[in-house]
């Protein structure tokens, strides 16, 4: 029997290459001495996880990221490639070992301090009790003090019905080449999928035909940074056709570039002309609704820019506004007074008919109870990261103030996230009683 003794330091890279190379292997961790594993070759696959009691053990899960030769993750571009990740649950019990490719990710988040990172693995898998996928991200939430920002809107999202996906996603503790990084948020990546965004995939073997869908957009400023992108014909909004991606629409001339150029034209084309009935053919009014009930409950402002704005077409079917993204920054902020967002997009053409506003009241009501049961949620997720908030904000101190809350304790902007929620409740429901 051989047996390799490895230091703890070099547990993730025990696993990562001694699993891949054997199907017959034994891996367990001598609790003699704490920081020794022993791998032998038995008949059976078992993973018996470690018990690591560290300062850093704060109960959440660990994600280990390791890069062939511990090489830095240093762009957002290029990808390093044959690394691994392995992840643990917060028992301890290995859950994920799998040859994975890491970048960095983010375009004003990653210029900061902490850095968020995109993860393909090699194969598809299930990711901590999500459904299974290549693509995933690992969110710093370096701006927000209570790191619970994205996590909580995501929840408000999940209340609307017209929001049919929206990311889910773990707090963990995430390793990089052994180093301990902080909290974390490992989250779905916003793909076309039957689990993620649940619309026909365009390929290269898609006939002209079908070129109807499925699209998924992103309204943003940034959009000259990708490579299909164009912008609207009478608000200059800019466009970026995430899916397909490039390998399917090669050029401007490409007849899936074309048709969704044109197809958003049409519709802002219609808002424009002010004829409602022909906006309900285009486009679906009621995930506009919902879309805009959540940022204005969460006092999101990037719309204005306008940054993260998702919308997606259905083949031979509506545009639909979603799914939700990107709150870390500037959000639930006490004291925002009114209806915010009117103007952003095209809801300025929307809100001047009284149907889109019956719409949006509709939908309040319906609504409002399970927005309300949404702090009993914060409590929860506030004390299940207590513990791993303090440790991360020791190691990433909080210098930019975009949330106005970085001199307080835990507690305390906690406690300010509630009440910036609770005052838009009050005050969406004043205002959309009116209507």
């Amino acid at each position: 029997m051989k047996k390799i003794l490895l230091t703890l330091t070099a547990l993730v890279i025990a696993i990562a290459t001694q699993a891949q190379q054997t199907e017959d292997m034994y891996i367990y961790f001598n609790n003699g001495g704490v920081d020794k594993i022993e791998i032998a070759d038995v008949d059976s696959i078992t993973f018996v996880a470690p018990t690591m009691q560290t300062a850093e053990d704060t109960g959440l899960p660990r994600v280990y990221i390791t890069t062939p030769g511990g090489v830095g993750i240093n762009s957002k571009d290029v990808y390093v490639e044959d690394g691994t990740l392995s992840i643990f649950d917060k028992n301890g019990g290995l859950e994920l070992n799998i040859l994975s490719d890491f970048k960095g990710r983010g375009n004003s988040t990653w210029q900061m301090p902490k850095k968020p990172y995109a993860i393909k693995l090699s194969s598809k898998a299930e990711v901590m009790g999500m459904p299974k996928h290549k693509r995933w991200v690992l969110l710093a939430n370096w701006v927000d003090r209570t790191l619970l920002r994205n996590d909580i809107a995501f929840e408000i999202a999940k209340k609307c019905p017209a929001l049919p996906w929206t990311p889910r996603g773990e707090f963990v503790e995430l390793y990089l080449n052994g180093k301990h990084r902080g909290n974390y948020y490992l989250c779905e990546h916003i793909k076309i999928d039957k689990n993620r965004v649940n619309i026909d995939e365009i390929d290269e073997e898609t006939p002209e035909t079908d070129l109807s869908g499925g699209y998924l957009l992103e309204f943003d400023t940034y959009s000259n940074a990708e490579i299909n992108y164009f912008y609207t014909k009478h608000k200059n909004l800019p466009v970026t056709i995430k899916e397909p991606d490039e390998e399917v629409i090669t050029s401007w001339e490409h007849p899936a570039y074309t048709y969704i150029q044109d197809y958003v034209n049409s519709v802002e084309e219609a808002l424009k002309k002010g004829d409602y009935s022909e906006i309900e053919t285009l486009i679906d009014v009621e995930s506009y609704a919902e879309w805009w009930l959540l940022y204005n409950l969460v006092g999101n402002l990037e719309p204005n820019h306008p940054k993260s704005c998702y919308m997606y077409k259905k083949r031979n079917g509506k545009l639909y506004a979603g799914p939700a993204w990107d709150f870390d920054c500037a959000t639930f902020i006490p004291g925002r007074k009114g209806a915010l967002l009117t103007q952003v997009l095209w809801y300025g053409y929307l809100f001047k008919h009284d149907a889109f506003k019956s719409l949006v009241k509709e939908r309040w009501t319906v609504l409002k109870p399970e927005f309300e049961k949404v702090f009993t949620y914060i409590d929860e997720k506030a004390e299940y990261i207590r513990e791993s908030n303090e440790i991360n904000l020791e190691m990433w101190p909080v210098t930019q103030n975009v949330n106005e809350d970085i001199d307080l304790s835990y507690d305390d902007a906690v406690n300010r996230m509630k009440e910036a929620y609770r005052e838009r409740i009050t005050e969406l429901d004043v205002l959309i009683t009116n209507y």
